[in-house]
């Protein structure tokens, strides 16, 4: 009993002795493991947030998925990480009109930076490459014959088929009625 009692505190004393320098290399104190952020906002082309959108934290080669969440209400995300290289990409399901896009980071907080490092990543979606762009500008209202609307609805039917039915349709509505706005702007 006397010798197990021994063993023991010879054994808390050996462990008492060890080099500190050695226990912390040993644990990886060092910069890796400094808990870091990356936050960020992701909108629309019209300065809305994107909510529900996948956040995606990538690792250096894109290949493997270190981190996922989902937009707020606000389209906000937020990560907390070690140091390295990533790559952050949103995917807009919930807003299939808008691509997929990636931006890289990179996490190299400095020697003294307890807190970590506080990075903000920003996207501004585009409508997808499929999708016509919409004018921003203002709208007229004018009152238009109903031939020459035929012809200009016809022509959003068919120009992604066939530009050439397209451009003839909206050709033949601005004969029916040259002052004819949307078909000006369309053409």
């Amino acid at each position: 009993m006397v010798f197990r009692l021994l063993a023991l505190v010879a054994l808390f004393a050996a462990v008492a002795f060890v080099e500190p320098k050695t226990v912390a290399a040993q644990l990886g104190t060092g910069n890796n493991f400094v808990i870091s952020r990356v936050e960020g906002r992701v909108v629309g082309p019209d300065g809305k947030a994107v909510e529900r959108a996948i956040v995606r934290l990538l690792d250096e080669g894109g290949i493997r998925e270190t981190g996922r969440v989902y937009t707020d209400a606000n389209g906000k995300f937020k990560f907390e990480i070690s140091a390295g290289a990533y790559i952050v990409e949103v995917d807009p399901v919930g807003s299939p009109g808008f691509a997929k896009q990636r931006q890289d980071v990179l996490i190299n907080p400095g020697p003294n930076s307890r807190g970590g490092e506080r990075t903000f990543v920003n996207f501004f979606l585009k409508n997808t490459a499929g999708d016509v762009a919409v004018s921003r500008g203002p709208k007229f209202a004018q009152e238009v014959p109903p031939e020459a609307e035929r012809e200009y609805q016809n022509a959003l039917k068919v120009m992604g088929k066939d530009k050439e039915a397209g451009y003839a349709s909206l050709r033949n509505a601005l004969q029916a009625y040259p002052d004819y706005y949307a078909a000006l702007e369309t053409l």
